[in-house]
């Protein structure tokens, strides 16, 4: 006659599992699952990918909701996710609608320094749907990557932090001032005052604001407020670092002295570093070490 297990044996064993379940982190464990994920579309692996840090990171092209629109974008992490929790950066690119996209190899690189990247084209950019607002509603295409990386076991979700360049600095600067899960931020080259950019730009530069926006300054002021951090800095409560070049011939380095003379005026944790010489790319901000010293400074442990 056969026997079952003795009923201690069996609630040792369902007291054994339930304890092992419940330190499995709550949230989606590979990549694989993330299409389960509300509002996400599609996520697949970029197999052409063969850039410089290819044997390193793997990237996967993303398709998302936001506002109801089909967003493209970018994931790209270590190889070795799964064993270990990489902390996060939402990568916000500059350009508008098709110029300076972001691209497989831009996000790859900030992987390879040990992050999980998130980044988006925003609307109207490459496979995105909707109408580029410059700063407008397209920011919800940005909280949209922070909702999901709060949903993945495999990241370090308590520390979350964005890097921004260009008008990348402007989205940044209107997340920081709309949502406090970003640990401390850094933006390159940001946008603080649309209005100045406006004023210092050829005429082609103003048509993209005026498209982008929907009129001049003169015509729509506050909604060049609106995307203006030197109107509302007392809001940016997350510690921010400006990085800019005084040679910058798109964004001059007044953007970033102007916005840090406001943090200062509010009390706010920032700091603002100035390259001599430098122009609007800074060479390359991946390889600055003063952006991710301010990151692995404000990681929490």
């Amino acid at each position: 006659m056969k026997r079952g297990l003795p009923t201690a044996a069996l609630a040792l064993a369902a007291a054994v599992l339930v304890g092992l379940l419940a330190l499995r982190p709550e949230g989606v464990h590979t990549v694989e699952e993330m299409d389960g994920l509300d509002g996400m579309v599609s996520v697949g692996a970029l197999d052409w990918y063969r850039g410089k840090y290819s044997e390193r990171v793997a990237v996967y092209a993303l398709t998302y909701l936001s506002d109801g629109l089909e967003i493209s974008g970018f994931l790209a992490l270590p190889y070795d996710y799964a064993d270990q929790q990489y902390p996060v950066i939402i990568l916000n690119r500059g350009g508008n609608d098709r110029f300076g996209p972001m691209t497989a190899s831009w996000a790859a690189s900030y992987a390879q320094a040990g992050y999980i990247v998130l980044a988006s084209q925003y609307r109207e950019g490459p496979g995105s749907e909707g109408i580029d607002t410059m700063g407008g509603d397209d920011v919800n295409d940005v909280i949209k990557l922070i909702d999901f990386a709060g949903q993945l076991a495999f990241a370090d979700r308590e520390n979350i932090f964005m890097v921004g360049a260009s008008r990348g600095g402007l989205m940044t600067y209107r997340v920081l001032a709309m949502d406090d899960r970003i640990r401390a931020a850094v933006s390159v080259a940001g946008v603080s005052d649309v209005i100045g950019n406006y004023n210092d730009r050829v005429d082609g530069m103003k048509a993209v604001y005026e498209r982008c926006i929907g009129g001049t300054p003169e015509e729509l002021p506050e909604e060049y407020e609106r995307r203006s951090a030197v109107c509302w800095a007392d809001k940016i409560n997350t510690p921010l670092l400006l990085l800019h070049g005084d040679a910058d011939g798109r964004v001059d380095v007044s953007q970033s002295v102007r916005l840090a003379e406001e943090l200062e005026k509010y009390g706010k944790e920032y700091k603002l570093i100035i390259y001599p010489g430098a122009d609007h790319s800074l060479a390359g901000a991946e390889g600055i070490p003063e952006l991710f010293d301010w990151l692995e400074s404000h990681r929490k442990p």
